[in-house]
């Protein structure tokens, strides 16, 4: 009869490769999610900024056209949802 796998010292029985296996995963993982965050971070300042300076750009009068146009717009929609 063979030995039963887990009564092998863990070097013989593979189980130190699968360990470092896994501990190599969790870090790859640990990395993605840190670069996740930071773009995160990095997209929402950007995104903060964009609207300022958007408009910051655009004359009082183009400002109130596009304020007139969504007006109407939600306006449309509240007497489509209602009819």
């Amino acid at each position: 009869m063979s030995p039963h796998i887990l009564d092998l010292p863990a070097e013989e029985n593979g189980q130190n490769a699968a360990d470092e296996a896994a501990q190599a995963r969790s870090a790859e993982a640990a990395q993605e999610d840190e670069a996740k965050r930071r773009h995160r971070e990095a997209s929402r300042r950007g995104g903060l900024k964009g609207g300022r300076a958007r408009a910051a750009k655009l004359s009082a009068e183009r400002r109130s056209e596009i304020a007139r146009a969504a007006a109407r717009a939600r306006w449309a929609k509240r007497r489509r949802d209602s009819a």
